[in-house]
Formats: C-alpha cells, structure tokens, sequence
C-alpha cells in the first residue's frame, strides 16, 4: 500500500491533537501577568491597540537581532542581494 502524503499529515494532526489534549501545561508567570492585567472586558478599539503595540515591540525586537547578527558576520547589501536569491528548499526525490 502506497502512503501518500495527506495520509501522513492526517496521521499526524491525530497524534498531535491527542497529545495536547492528554498534555496540559500549567501556565508560567508572564502568561499568569497578561491574564491579570486584562481581567476587566476591553472595547475592541483598545484590544486593537494593544495588540499593534505587542506586534511593534516583536518587530523591533527581531530587527535588533537581525542587525547583530548582519554586523557580527560582516554582511554587505551585496550580501543580503545574494541571500535573497538563494534556493535553500529541500530537495524532494519523486515517487514512481
């Protein structure tokens, strides 16, 4: 019998979803934190908000990362050019 692969994927949101559902973590501190400061019911105008502001500070955070490694490894633009030009897929053999 031949697998194809939406047969694996199936299988494996199966499993997955089994697992999550037998695993339960507890919560750590930061998550327990948010809970606590938005108890009170916001207006979707403010949720809005809140959320473009935790975006902003992720974007900027990977940026910053970004830029130490770009500085660290020496990088030009002719570089990033490069990179960005690159095939880095895996290589799939077919099935005949």
């Amino acid at each position: 019998m031949k697998v194809e692969f939406f047969d694996l994927l199936v299988v494996f949101s199966y499993i997955r979803s089994k697992k999550n559902m037998q695993t339960q973590v507890p919560l750590n501190k930061t998550q327990l934190e948010i809970l606590q400061m938005f108890k009170s019911d916001l207006p979707e105008e403010e949720w809005v908000e809140i959320k473009r502001i935790f975006t902003k500070y992720l974007a900027e955070k990977a940026k910053n990362l970004a830029n130490q490694v770009w500085d660290k490894k020496g990088w030009t633009n002719e570089d990033m050019k490069r990179l960005s030009q690159e095939h880095l897929r895996t290589p799939y053999k077919r099935n005949k």
